[in-house]
């Protein structure tokens, strides 16, 4: 557990409930599913809202009606080690002070795609957002001892989700649609942001060779926008007006991947083996002759100077990187 350091009272129910705890806690038997009206009596404040329960150690972690955070260890309310905030748009920024990356994000939807809970786990440090798809979402804070004794509370947490939760890509919600994220900057501006494909959407899109790449471009800017200018994380959100590479069909996929480029020379020499790969992968390149690409040699530097000069486009000047290495591919 993460407790220590008793909160307790006494009279009436309260005296009974905290012999009981004791008794409990000697005998080395935790009380599994406690509920809420027993929870606010060892409390002595009523419970506005249980934000994590687990159900095998019997700890959770709740709000009363002060906006306080408590900390039932599977016995007894108890102080916790753990350093807990509520995350508003004022507490955002400063929970976040001296922390350089995002490490992991785990994403869990309830089977109708309508609730979420999320986990990002900063260094020491572990957020952990609750809400329903598009709506309304709170954000919590939890700073622990060291990093590794973050991460065993963010896996925690992971772990003693409900049965009704499922774990999904932090990107993607299968038959649903992409994740989408809000960022609401001090300017009362907002901004949806999602990465699929490799491509970053949407005030400005920005291309990357993988997946993984875009999501860690978008993850540092999004540190960033809240560790340093304010923004506040508001909305998760999926979207289905935008496919996913599994849900593509072959003109959509061959579409993408031709206008899906980071840098011109190198994605254009790729595209052939790509298209390719992507049918042989889905089966569709069955009974086709097997590919073949020649790439021809390099265009002179007369021939692209004398090409240019009756162009003015700079598409065409992204263009020189692949005329110098190959003229054309086939």
């Amino acid at each position: 557990g993460w407790g220590g350091g008793r909160a307790g009272g006494g009279g009436g129910r309260t005296e009974s409930c905290v012999l009981g705890a004791g008794q409990a806690r000697a005998g080395g038997i935790p009380n599994l599913d406690i509920s809420d009206v027993d929870l606010a009596l060892l409390a002595k404040s009523d419970v506005k809202k249980r934000i994590f329960h687990d159900f095998r150690s019997g700890e959770i972690w709740f709000l009363v009606q002060s906006g306080a955070f408590l900390y039932f260890d599977g016995y007894d309310v108890v102080s916790p080690s753990i350093t807990s905030v509520v995350l508003d748009w004022a507490a955002w920024a400063n929970f976040l002070h001296g922390v350089e990356r995002l490490d992991r994000r785990y994403l869990f939807w309830a089977a109708d795609g309508d609730e979420f809970a999320e986990i990002m786990l900063y260094g020491d440090r572990v957020v952990y957002n609750v809400g329903i798809n598009n709506g309304h979402m709170e954000s919590f804070g939890f700073r622990l001892a060291d990093s590794q004794s973050a991460s065993a509370f963010a896996d925690a947490l992971c772990s003693g989700q409900p049965e009704s939760m499922k774990t999904s890509d932090p990107w993607y919600l299968v038959d649903k649609g992409v994740i989408v994220r809000t960022l609401h900057t001090r300017e009362d501006k907002a901004r949806l942001e999602t990465v699929v494909d490799g491509c970053w959407h949407w005030n400005k899109t920005r291309r990357y060779r993988s997946q993984a790449k875009g999501v860690a471009a978008y993850e540092q800017y999004e540190l960033e926008s809240i560790r340093d200018r304010g923004a506040l994380y508001s909305t998760v959100e999926w979207m289905s007006n935008i496919k996913h590479p599994s849900n593509y069909s072959i003109a959509d996929w061959m579409m993408r991947t031709l206008n899906n480029y980071g840098d011109i020379d190198d994605w254009l020499l790729q595209l052939p083996s790509k298209w390719y790969q992507y049918l042989t992968e889905t089966g569709l390149a069955s009974g086709l002759p097997p590919l073949h690409v020649y790439l021809s040699p390099p265009t002179s530097e007369s021939e692209i100077s004398a090409f240019l000069s009756n162009y003015d486009s700079p598409r065409f000047e992204e263009l020189v990187g692949v005329w110098r290495r190959h003229s054309t591919a086939q």
